[in-house]
């Protein structure tokens, strides 16, 4: 692409002036494909596959509503949903009857959703689903449908008028520095010019594949939708989840053999990093040919590793405001080293000038602010004469053609080179993961929030990641949770900084204002005090210089209070992998976001467990682990001081159900109970389990009967073992597993069998009385399955460990097995489980003001009494019964709508189906580079297995002719439940 070159010598660019042919609009050329390629597939996305005539049709009826429903010429029809094909229909029928869209995310504060249906105007709405603040409008579905094959003939986009070059097309929201979002306005003449400058620079063909990877929310998202069907090729849209994915976004772009996308930065450095540490990755890529990145800085080392990674493909850089449809300038990057990268060229019809505070073209070489002016001008923004006035001048007697410019309020410079280059912002404008955010919106959310006085948010970058940190001043001690909560109900995502810090005093410059780049410098010397302080271990100290770690403030912090978000956790995963050499899985990292954790998942001693992951499903089996740990069990004679244990050993007294049984036995026995817990030392020990059930749980126990021993579970070694059997230990209470059902049987076995066989032959060691185990009621269904791999992992491994507890049993170690149900809050334990699968559902729900009903059946356990049960056991001990099995679970069944619902309160839930549950989970993780909820991360993934959860589906096994004797089950009444469930409305 070549430009004509500055004017004297000073810093003036004019793109190459071209005819754009007798259309102005993209969706005359649209209509035209529609008629030149009926049976090409148009759009790819959530399950539905459309083909351009499919589209003429549907796009047509769609604008029969919206006319049907008194939609005006001009008028602005906000699309709140969630993306995909019904969108891009949506908004083809909006221009059919001669209006204009907003995208708007269906998943955004609903304040902010006021906000746009307020500025908008509109009567209208077209909606994925009906909510309370469209009250008073017509809400159209996006969803149209084809109901009887003969009406694609009778109704087509053809048919209808053509939208001229001048008429609004669409309407953006971006970040305002009054606190107040603009909608940033554009006509079909500019995005047509867009569209024709793309087919003057890259090749695309009918029936070729463009990846619709930007959100809908933001404008990069129109030349991935609409420019591919003037050509009639294929517009692939991934879901949101598969979005923030790398691996699921390369096998998109394999499976659809896609030739070109966009990315920002920050995304495509996490790809090439993960293609570095798997040679294979590249491959997804083969169809590609170009590849374009905008919205962040390109660094040198990216534009190197495409070159070297992915050699086939055209880099190309772009840069462009909203304002601007899209972007009008274009650097089509060399295979060359580049010492500092340039932004390009502008695109045809468009110039570019770099000017001083009056205005004035300034020298080739030197900087000033960019204006812009051509056919990529848009019509200013909504509702805002004054902005759009100060942003969209009159041009002030630039050497250019034209007579608006726009002023960027970007710092550039055009180089001797005849390229332009980027220096920064003259404003509070930044730009967080691509998004472009005004430090002002930020500011004035702060301040909004009661008992703040005084804001300063400030924007930094750190390794190429940029971030926020807010500064405040406040009359009295600020809840930090409450304040981001705040925020989460009013800012999107990218907005919400990853700093929030009360402070006493500002610092000031010298004229007396605010001084943000000492508090800048302030939070970095901070950061790396902190750092120094965690240096005890190497692997701490490592951990903590990774980039997304720079926020922590003690190793036990989780990290998604420090505002790690979706891309910290992705870019995590790939930092643990390339320093340590060890994969670990992102649902992994989601549930155990804290230094301390990660830590001791790297610790040498874990090591063996670690690498065991690597191993295929295949390479351990149930039936032969049970053959192993079966041979040659010796079990002695019992002596005569059995029936008098004098200590409780006890395992997994740190987890929900265990410190729950905990607090039961130290009411119900006077014996010693010792509990294993994993620690640096033993007051450690008992200073991280009385934290635990004391402070987490809130349980009473009585502290002088308990014992900490510190040690690791799954590095039973024989000098522990030694130290447990000389404490005088009689009976066993084997609490302890690792319940993670997207695990397979080979990641499990360590925890869950091999240390049950240990425990099992320590009990054999000396005169044990009894050996309690605790399983679950998953393994009930698959007594008599002849391959118990066919289950889950988390199944096969306590099906193993059960039938080994029994081998030995059968040897004669009196052995009792628990299997327990869902074990749920209760009136003496209020606190839920937060690991559990069917808690995180609930929560879920619950944030999300939604019932699911998705048939997911359970038997809701109260723990206090299956806890009760198991301490009169142990205080009982009785050693005459060899081998006791009880299950443990509530012989009703509840809907879990049915406990949404009630512990709601009978607040006003949506009613949602189990894929409309699924899509709703997966849109409330953000979009790339925004932060994720843990329970909507741990219900999206439980989700997917199904199997393992619904006990109400016909396929899978109820236990229910199983029972435990001498237990009276409460009724459960709706009352009740609303006590029960109380702790679930608080967490």
């Amino acid at each position: 692409m070549e430009c004509q070159k500055g004017v004297e010598d000073v810093s003036v660019m004019l793109g190459p002036a071209m005819e754009t042919g007798i259309r102005s609009s993209c969706f005359e050329a649209i209509v035209d494909s529609i008629e030149r390629h009926p049976d090409n597939i148009a759009l790819i996305g959530g399950g539905d596959t459309v083909t351009y005539r499919q589209l003429g049709f549907l796009a047509a009826k769609q604008a029969k509503r919206i006319l049907e429903a008194g939609s005006q010429e001009g008028q602005l029809i906000p699309i709140v949903t969630d993306g995909g094909a019904h969108m891009i229909i949506s908004m083809l029928a909006v221009w059919a009857a001669g209006a204009a869209f907003v995208p708007a995310d269906i998943n955004a504060p609903e304040v902010r959703l006021a906000d746009i249906l307020e500025q908008t105007d509109s009567r209208i709405v077209i909606a994925d689903k009906t909510m309370a603040i469209f009250a008073g409008r017509v809400v159209l579905d996006t969803v149209v449908a084809i109901e009887d094959p003969a009406e694609l003939a009778q109704r087509s986009l053809v048919q209808t008028s053509m939208p001229r070059g001048g008429q609004l097309a669409y309407g953006f929201f971006t970040s305002g520095s009054t606190g107040k979002p603009k909608c940033c306005l554009n006509i079909h003449s500019g995005l047509w010019n867009r569209a024709c400058a793309m087919s003057d620079n890259f090749t695309l063909s009918p029936g070729e594949a463009v990846l619709q990877n930007s959100s809908h929310v933001f404008d990069s998202s129109l030349w991935q939708i609409f420019w591919p069907l003037t050509c009639g090729a294929t517009v692939v849209v991934p879901s949101r989840s598969s979005a923030q994915d790398i691996h699921a976004t390369l096998d998109e772009l394999h499976r659809h053999r896609v030739v070109m996308t966009d990315f920002v930065p920050s995304i495509l450095e996490l790809i090439l990093r993960a293609m570095r540490q798997d040679k294979g990755l590249a491959g997804k890529l083969e169809h590609m040919r170009y590849l374009l990145v905008g919205g962040e800085a390109v660094n040198t080392r990216l534009v190197a590793d495409v070159s070297e990674l992915l050699p086939h493909i055209q880099l190309v850089n772009t840069y462009g405001p909203t304002e601007a449809s899209i972007g009008m300038v274009f650097h089509f990057f060399q295979k060359e080293e580049y010492e500092r990268i340039p932004l390009g060229q502008p695109i045809n019809n468009t110039f570019l000038a770099v000017v001083d505070e009056q205005f004035r073209c300034v020298p080739i070489g030197s900087r000033g602010e960019i204006v812009i002016g051509g056919a990529c001008l848009g019509a200013g923004y909504l509702n805002d004469e004054v902005r759009t006035n100060a942003s969209f001048m009159t041009n002030p007697g630039l050497p250019v053609p034209g007579e608006r410019i726009y002023r960027t309020g970007d710092i550039g410079e055009v180089a001797k080179d005849g390229l332009l280059y980027f220096h920064g912002r003259s404003d509070d404008q930044v730009k967080i993961a691509g998004v472009r955010i005004e430090l002002g919106e930020v500011e004035a959310a702060i301040n909004c929030f009661p008992g703040v006085q005084l804001v300063k948010v400030v924007h930094g970058n750190r390794n190429g990641r940029s971030w926020l940190a807010a500064f405040f001043s406040a009359v009295s001690e600020i809840d930090i949770s409450k304040l981001q909560g705040h925020l989460q109900e009013n800012l999107n995502k990218p907005a919400i900084p990853s700093v929030l810090l009360q402070i006493d005093e500002f610092p000031r410059t010298a004229s007396g204002k605010i001084d943000g780049k000492k508090l800048v410098q302030q939070l970095e010397e901070d950061r790396n005090t902190e750092q120094e302080s965690q240096s005890q271990a190497d692997i701490v100290q490592a951990l903590c210089q990774q980039q997304c770690l720079q926020n922590i403030s003690s190793k036990g912090q989780n990290l998604m209070d420090c505002g790690i978000d979706s891309l910290g956790v992705l870019n995590l995963s790939l930092d643990l992998q390339k320093e340590f050499g060890r994969s670990i899985s992102l649902e992994w990292l989601y549930d155990n976001l804290c230094v301390r954790d990660i830590t001791a998942r790297l610790d040498k001693s874990a090591g063996e467990a670690i690498e065991s992951e690597s191993l295929s499903v295949e390479s351990r089996s149930p039936h032969s682990d049970l053959l192993l740990h079966s041979a040659d069990i010796v079990v002695p004679e019992r002596s005569e001081d059995m029936s008098k244990p004098d200590a409780i050993f006890m395992t997994g007294a740190t987890g929900y159900v265990g410190a729950n049984f905990l607090e039961a036995i130290s009411r119900t026995t006077d014996r010693p109970i010792i509990c294993l817990v994993r620690a640096e030392n033993d007051p450690a020990a008992l200073d991280r389990l009385q934290q635990i059930v004391s402070g987490k749980y809130k349980l009473t126990v009585d502290w002088g009967k308990v014992t900490a021993l510190a040690g690791d579970l799954c590095n039973l070694t024989s000098d522990l073992l030694e130290v447990i059997k000389s404490k005088g230990v009689r009976q066993i209470i084997h609490a302890a597993a690792d319940v993670n059902f997207l695990k397979n049987y080979t990641s499990l076995y360590k925890c869950n069998v091999e240390v049950t066989a240990k425990l099992c032959n320590l009990a054999c060691s000396g005169p044990f009385s009894r050996f309690h185990y605790i399983s679950s009621m998953s393994v009930a269904g698959f007594d008599g399955v002849q391959d118990a791999s066919q289950v889950s992992g988390y199944s096969a491994s306590k099906w193993t460990a059960e039938n080994i507890v029994r081998k030995y049993a059968e040897h004669g170690l009196p052995s009792t097995i628990y299997r327990l149900g869902e074990m749920m809050p209760d009136q003496y334990s209020r606190i839920p489980n937060e690991a559990a699968a069917l808690s995180s559902f609930i929560r879920a729900a619950l944030k999300l003001k939604v019932a699911p009903d998705i048939g997911l059946m359970f038997d809701y356990t109260p723990i206090s009494v299956v806890a009760g049960f198991v301490a009169e056991n142990v205080a009982q001990n009785n050693i005459n019964h060899v081998l006791s099995v009880e299950n443990l679970f509530h012989p009703e069944k509840l809907d879990m709508k049915d406990v949404v619902e009630v512990a709601s309160l009978r607040a006003q839930l949506e009613v949602v189906g189990k894929n409309e549950f699924k899509k709703r989970l997966n849109a409330a993780m953000g979009a790339s580079g925004q932060g994720v909820d843990r329970d909507i991360a741990r219900a999206s993934m439980m989700l997917d297995i199904e199997n393992d959860l619904f006990s109400g589906d016909d396929e899978v096994p109820v236990a229910s002719d199983f029972s435990s004797a001498g237990l009276n089950w409460p009724s459960i009444s709706e009352e009740l439940l609303k006590d029960w469930t109380s702790g679930f409305r608080g967490s």
